[in-house]
């Protein structure tokens, strides 16, 4: 929140889909993308960790290094780099990745979770102070056992939590699809190669989010044609 008020706090509706590009100062924009790319590098071995093991459990790879695990590996980080390669403005997609399944993982299903796994828990020990119960099913929760067993502040707050997810992500899912179907999508790189030969070049219209109310003001007095990323005259 800080980073995103501080960016519009400085630089106002000219932010466009990232910040970095409203960044005119070069060697302080290459030092953000250097430190964003060993983030990204260091992270995504443990990101992919989860679902490499899965595809590793289906295919009976061994657990153990050998030409078959680094065959996997190899293949489903080659497939992940083909995806990176083949959506080159990635701003659309991430608004539509954020605005649903991130809602679900932090604003949906925590509550859910939460409730469930607290009344079942609750639910178990009286059944186990029972006498004559040798054996405790361990039932799941009913929704009618969670809004009984539950204390109403509790119960309150993450329905609120949980209406606030919903209503929310509906809305910013509902908005994002509708920008995504009015996006204009670059061809991937290796499409141009096939098309274009090489070399091959994008659009010449900038890649730096100027600033100003027709998004031409430079730092250096630079000419805006070519550098400013859509100005407006």
């Amino acid at each position: 929140m800080c980073i995103a008020v501080g960016g519009y706090f400085v630089y106002g509706d000219t932010v466009g889909e990232a910040i970095i590009p409203s960044l005119q100062v070069q060697w302080i924009q290459q030092t953000v993308n250097l430190m964003i790319a060993v983030h990204v590098i260091t992270t995504i071995v443990i990101v992919m960790s989860p679902p490499i093991q899965q595809v590793e459990q289906i295919l009976k790879v061994p657990h153990r290094f050998g030409l078959k695990r680094f065959l996997v590996r190899s293949l489903l980080f080659w497939f992940v780099i083909f995806i990176a390669l083949s959506i080159p403005h990635f701003g659309p997609f991430l608004d539509l990745i954020g605005a649903s399944t991130m809602v679900l993982m932090t604003l949906v299903l925590p509550p859910i979770f939460y409730l469930s796994i607290r009344t079942q828990e609750l639910k178990w020990a009286k059944e186990s102070e029972k006498p004559d119960t040798a054996d405790v099913t361990q039932e799941r929760a009913s929704l009618k056992e969670v809004l009984h067993l539950t204390p109403k502040p509790i119960l309150i707050l993450n329905a609120a939590i949980l209406i606030f997810g919903i209503i929310g992500g509906t809305l910013s899912t509902i908005t994002s699809i509708v920008r995504l179907a009015d996006s204009e999508l670059a061809p991937p790189c290796y499409y141009q190669y096939f098309t274009k030969g090489l070399p091959f070049h994008g659009d010449n219209s900038g890649s730096v989010s100027c600033c100003g109310v027709y998004r031409n003001l430079t730092v250096s007095g630079q000419d805006p044609l070519g550098y400013c990323a859509h100005p407006d005259f």
